[in-house]
C-alpha cells in the first residue's frame, strides 16, 4: 500500500505570520503565561491584527497549525454561519465568530493525528496527546482582525472535535479559510520544513518566510532576528547568549538553500542579507 505523499507547501495567513511573537521560544515555566501580541500595517488603513490567549504558543503549536493548513488545502469543507449537521453546529459555536465576520465562512479539515504528526515533522507518528495539547492551546487563542476596508472579525484560531472512532475534525476561522480559498497568503515550503529540527530552526524559518517572499532578499539586523523568536527585555548577558544561539539555525537555513551573508561586522550593527530560495 503506497503512502499518501506529504504536501509540498502550506499556505498561511500573512497577517498572522507577521504578528511577531505569536509563536516564540519558551522555557517550560513560561508556557502557562498569557500573551497579548499585535500587528499593524505601516501603511495607513492597511489593516491590523490582535491575538490573545491564556498560554503562550511555541514551536510545537506552530508545527501543528502549519501541518493542518498544509493538509487542508484543497481538501477543506465549507463551514457556513448556519451549519446543518450536529458536528458543524458544534464547531461553529466553538469558533465564536463575531463582529463583522458573523456571516463569513470558516473551513473544516478532516484529518488524523498521525497525518498531523507526519507533516509536522515529529519523529513519533503516534504522539496523539502532544498534538491534542497543541490543538487545545490554539483553540483558546482569540484573533481580532481589521482589514484595510475597515471590516473587523473576531474568532478563535481554531476548534476541533473527535468522534467515537477517533476521527478528527478541525474548524479553521474565516481568516484562515480565506487563505485556503484563494485569499492573500504567505507560502511555507514544507520540503524545507521537513529538514528542520529544534525549536529555533522552526521559528526562524517561519519568521523569515513571513518577511521574505520566495526569490527575494532582505537585510535584517541580528537583534531583529532575535526579536522574532524571544520575548524582549533580556539583560545584556542573556541577549548575548541568544545571539550566539542564533548561529546554528542560521547555518541550518544555509544548508537547505537560503543564502545568508553577513553585511556588517560591527558587534552592535551586525546584520545579514538574507535571500530566500525559490520564486
Amino acid at each position: 500500500m503506497s503512502k499518501t505523499p506529504k504536501p509540498e507547501f502550506a499556505r498561511f495567513c500573512r497577517v498572522l505570520g507577521r504578528t511577531r511573537l505569536l509563536f516564540r521560544s519558551l522555557a517550560q515555566r513560561q508556557r502557562r503565561q498569557n500573551f497579548d501580541v499585535r500587528w499593524a500595517s505601516v501603511e495607513r488603513g492597511g489593516g491590523a491584527c490582535h491575538c490573545t490567549g491564556p498560554e503562550k504558543l511555541g514551536s510545537n503549536d506552530l508545527r501543528v497549525l502549519l501541518a493542518v493548513m498544509a493538509l487542508g488545502h484543497g481538501k477543506q469543507r465549507r463551514l457556513s454561519a448556519n451549519p446543518k449537521t450536529k458536528e458543524g453546529k458544534r464547531l461553529r459555536a466553538a469558533l465564536r465568530v463575531g463582529l463583522d465576520a458573523v456571516d463569513d465562512d470558516g473551513a473544516v479539515v478532516a484529518v488524523s493525528f498521525r497525518a498531523i504528526a507526519t507533516v509536522a515533522n515529529y519523529k513519533d507518528p503516534d504522539c496523539t496527546a502532544r498534538i491534542k495539547e497543541c490543538l487545545e492551546r490554539l483553540s483558546n487563542v482569540v484573533v481580532e482582525h481589521h482589514d484595510p476596508e475597515g471590516k473587523a472579525g473576531q474568532y478563535r484560531m481554531l476548534a476541533f472535535v473527535q468522534d467515537d472512532a477517533g476521527r478528527l475534525s478541525i474548524a479553521l476561522n474565516p481568516l484562515l479559510n480565506q487563505v485556503l480559498t484563494g485569499g492573500q497568503f504567505m507560502l511555507i515550503d514544507m520540503r524545507e520544513f521537513s529538514k528542520l529540527e529544534g525549536d529555533l530552526e522552526f521559528l526562524l524559518h517561519f519568521a523569515l518566510c513571513a518577511s521574505i517572499d520566495a526569490g527575494k532578499s532582505l537585510t535584517i539586523n541580528r537583534n531583529t532576528l532575535a526579536g522574532y523568536i524571544w520575548t524582549p527585555g533580556a539583560g545584556r548577558e542573556a541577549l548575548k547568549k541568544r545571539l550566539q544561539r542564533l548561529e546554528a539555525p542560521i547555518d541550518k537555513l544555509r544548508s537547505i538553500g537560503w543564502r545568508i551573508d553577513e553585511v556588517s561586522s560591527a558587534s552592535d550593527k551586525r546584520a545579514y542579507k538574507i535571500h530566500r530560495p525559490g520564486g
